[in-house]
């Protein structure tokens, strides 16, 4: 019989496992606003959906990261995989703007029960065999291998949609539903106990609390909250410039196998790189490889639009595992997955806003004007958050 330490070695290997069928999901991606498009959708409902999804996270996501606290992360991770492979499932026979509401809230289920519990979980793994430090490392590999498998599964997206629309929908479905038998292997850390309502409410107050008054942790949800809400929407905002750029559909899964793979590279080199560049220079190179993606996407130039494709996704495989690393250094790991699931919550308010918004920017004016004026908008933030840090 394995003992407790030699179990907590095997949720690295688990872990690496779970990312890579998590992020084999990718079947759908690569025609996702085009399958909507062929639903009758705008890409403002699109946008909106996409907002709805956002805003359920700010509703849920701290409750779910304190239930992920108490009642223990891996039985948390493994319902949130199934109400993600139900939620695929209903996107796939979903035919009305409601139905696909509805089915975008299972899916908001499913993220924001992993959401937090997952990196929580590696996290106090490592921790506990006294290799906090390999976290940066782990999680970058993870991410890396994640996208990979992202890539293969989304070369195949062009050719399953033009078997039926909704086939992709219904394949990504599957690994997600192979992650829960994975999810439940693994072994707790001894931190996990029984939950009560009382127990719950206080620990998300006490993570709000932490929040509040530590002010690193404040300012980097609040950094990494405007980054990733205008980074997911220039994501969405993908197929419609391949659109518009005369790109064939069957030539969609081989480009977002290509980003995927540029998703990975970032990962992988994270803890590298940033060994080289340090924090401060990291949390200026992320958002400022995206601002500069957004003004070469906003040229219309297909050669530009690629590069800026290159720089803006590999910023975001960078940038998960460096800002994940630098916020759980200053977290306990009692409340770690509720202060996570409070940065998600950021993440999420701050997503219902930018993604409608740059939406309707597109439907009423043009994709250039949603790509320059979100250019200009992260700036003047990121330049504002910059002067707060230095006070």
């Amino acid at each position: 019989m394995k003992t407790p330490t030699q179990q907590l070695e095997k949720n690295i290997t688990k872990y690496y496992i779970f990312m890579a069928l998590r992020y084999a999901m990718f079947f759908f991606i690569p025609i996702f606003v085009i399958y909507l498009k062929s639903k009758g959708l705008t890409l403002t409902h699109i946008m909106i959906l996409q907002g709805i999804y956002s805003l359920l996270i700010f509703a849920l996501e701290i409750p779910t990261g304190a239930i992920a606290d108490q009642l223990g992360r891996k039985k948390t991770i493994a319902l949130g995989s199934a109400f993600a492979s139900i939620g695929l499932i209903a996107y796939a026979y979903a035919s009305t703007f409601t139905e696909f509401i509805i089915a975008e809230t299972i899916l908001a289920l499913g993220s924001v029960f992993i959401s937090g519990a997952d990196t929580a979980l590696l996290y106090d793994t490592l921790k506990t065999l006294k290799k906090e430090s390999l976290f940066k490392k782990i999680q970058g590999r993870a991410n890396a291998l994640g996208f990979t498998c992202a890539a293969a599964t989304s070369l195949t997206a062009s050719w399953l949609y033009t078997i039926a629309p909704s086939l992709p929908m219904l394949a990504a479905a599957i690994p997600f539903a192979l992650t829960i038998p994975i999810a439940l292997s693994m072994h707790e850390p001894s931190h996990a106990k029984s939950a009560s309502l009382r127990q719950t409410a206080s620990l998300v107050k006490e993570g709000i609390r932490f929040t509040k008054t530590h002010r690193q942790v404040r300012w980097l949800i609040l950094y990494t909250a405007v980054y990733s809400a205008f980074s997911f929407a220039m994501f969405w905002l993908y197929q419609p410039f391949l659109i518009e750029s005369g790109i064939n559909l069957l030539y969609f899964g081989p480009v977002f196998a290509f980003i995927n793979l540029l998703v990975a590279l970032g990962a992988y080199s994270a803890h590298r790189i940033e060994k080289i560049l340090g924090e401060k220079a990291s949390l200026v190179l992320i958002p400022a490889l995206t601002i500069i993606s957004l003004i070469l996407l906003a040229t219309g130039s297909l050669a530009l639009g690629l590069i800026a494709i290159i720089l803006g996704q590999f910023a975001w495989g960078y940038s998960e595992p460096v800002i994940n690393d630098y916020m759980n250094r200053h977290i306990a790991s009692r409340n770690r997955a509720t202060i996570l699931s409070v940065n998600s919550l950021a993440t999420g308010i701050t997503g219902a806003i930018i993604l409608p918004f740059t939406g309707y920017i597109t439907d009423t004016y043009s994709l250039s004007s949603a790509f320059i004026l979100s250019a200009i908008i992260l700036l003047t933030i990121n330049l504002l958050l910059s002067t707060a840090k230095k006070h």
